[in-house]
């Protein structure tokens, strides 16, 4: 697409997304908003991949969005 990886985010609720997105060298957050992702295996095993960025909702990802461009 033409874009370095710095220039990307990844969005993902997929543990393979989110290690494809690191493994890009991308700026990769997690969303865990839907039940079945919102569970504490699941967001250990998020916080297991470095992920630092995780959001259980739209408008908590929409915040930090916005600060990205400040």
């Amino acid at each position: 697409m033409g874009f370095l990886p710095e220039e990307c985010i990844v969005i993902e609720d997929s543990l393979a997304g989110m290690k494809a997105g690191l493994n890009a060298g991308m700026l990769t957050v997690a969303f865990t908003g839907c039940e079945m992702n919102n569970t504490p295996h699941n967001i250990q095993a998020v916080k297991k991949l470095g992920i630092k960025h995780i959001f259980q909702s739209m408008m908590e990802l929409k915040s930090f969005l916005l600060t990205l461009n400040q």
